[in-house]
């Protein structure tokens, strides 16, 4: 498994070494005008700095998909699921290794960045830039609401298992076989749109029902997270099977 999860890490750095390279240029550029005082060239790059943290936010969980439909249309990828491993040990390599990249890169891209906005912002008078105003509106949520230590980790919990419905959804709406030689990719995105607004239907309205019942938000928020967990425990076994069909006929 982790022999698996370090050949798929590799292979989704690749695509996200474009980006991260492209931030540490901007930093080595930054840094350097901050010790020599070039106000003008700083305020050049550092909203370049915030639109490739926004672009890495929206394109981090999408890579590996990518990547998968690669797999999923030539043989070196579907050789992959013929190795003496369970098909659900491979295809939990690529999820895994690009779950832990997502987070390692958002990780990276919102403290470093918001570091800078703040460091230019504190020495020369800068306006916040955008990283920084997410980051202020997310922690004026949470001091508005009275966050304590769990509701905040239940809803980064419950952020991580949403990031991986978007994920697992993705891979099985892909590993479906279809009939259709042309416009299968639309079918396959409608397909995917249909499919989530199910799940946010359901959940919603299930929640819904239970806070009428119960008039408990905590009650609620357990639901959400087991519900969102058993969701995508069966889009990721359900992919599996399907690729153990595919490989085998």
């Amino acid at each position: 498994m982790l022999k698996l999860m370090k050949y798929e890490a590799r292979r989704q750095m690749c695509f996200k070494g474009v980006t991260v390279g492209g931030l540490l240029v901007l930093l080595a550029v930054f840094f350097l005008c901050y010790r020599i005082g070039n106000v003008a060239v700083m305020k050049g790059v550092l909203p370049f700095m915030g639109v490739g943290a926004i672009i890495e936010l929206v394109l981090a969980p999408i890579e590996h998909l990518i990547l998968f439909h690669i797999d999923l249309n030539s043989s070196h990828g579907t050789m992959q699921f013929m190795l003496p491993k369970k098909a659900t040990a491979v295809l939990g390599a690529k999820v895994l290794a690009a779950l832990l990249q997502t987070i390692v890169i958002y990780g990276l891209f919102f403290t470093v960045v918001p570091y800078c906005e703040r460091l230019a912002a504190d020495t020369y008078g800068f306006a916040t830039g955008y990283v920084g105003k997410i980051l202020n509106t997310i922690i004026e949520m949470m001091q508005s609401a009275n966050a304590t230590l769990a509701p905040i980790i239940g809803v980064w919990f419950n952020l991580l298992v949403s990031v991986l419905l978007f994920s697992n959804l993705g891979l099985f709406v892909m590993a479906v076989p279809l009939p259709l030689e042309r416009l299968r990719g639309l079918v396959r995105f409608a397909g995917y749109i249909v499919a989530f607004a199910l799940i946010v239907f359901v959940r919603t309205k299930t929640a819904d029902l239970l806070l009428f019942i119960t008039d408990s938000t905590a009650v609620v928020d357990v639901f959400e997270i087991v519900y969102l967990i058993g969701v995508n425990l069966a889009l990721f076994f359900g992919t599996a099977k399907l690729m153990e069909k595919k490989v085998s006929i």
